[in-house]
């Protein structure tokens, strides 16, 4: 009978520390996931030949970043919802075919990028190229320092 007490007693002390170990975890990963800020990239493709995905790139003033097994060209990132909908108008405009994905940045990026997506909401269509080529770059130094 004290054994079956004395393992019964270590299992919930077990437990108990997995619990808090556990518990304590998951807090840790949702400040982590707090700290990140969701923004709308416009993906004009997706490619498994990193030359495609190049030229495609280089044409639309992109970025090409190598996502597990393929090739993803960026126009743009943005998270204000004028800006994001100045662009859809502007890229239907030149007929330019996109795709919004989702993607998480640090909160430092973002407030790098913040004044540009603020120019495009107070600017004209001819600037749209120029602002979005400065928010990609600054996006693929991002990208290379990870």
């Amino acid at each position: 009978m004290k054994k079956t007490i004395i393992v019964l007693l270590c299992a919930v002390a077990f437990g108990g520390i997995m619990a808090i170990y556990l518990f304590n975890n998951h807090q840790s990963i949702k400040q982590e996931s707090s700290s990140s800020i969701k923004l709308s990239a416009f993906q004009i493709g997706v490619y498994k030949s990193k030359a495609n995905a190049t030229k495609s790139a280089i044409k639309n003033n992109g970025v090409v970043i190598f996502d597990k097994d393929i090739y993803r060209v960026y126009i743009t990132l943005l998270k204000n919802e004028d800006s994001i909908q100045k662009m859809e108008e502007y890229f239907k405009s030149i007929h330019l075919n996109y795709f919004l994905k989702d993607l998480y940045v640090s909160k430092e990026f973002y407030d790098e990028i913040i004044e540009d997506e603020y120019l495009i909401i107070s600017s004209d269509v001819e600037t749209y190229s120029t602002i979005n080529k400065d928010i990609i770059t600054k996006y693929e130094g991002v990208i290379w320092h990870i």
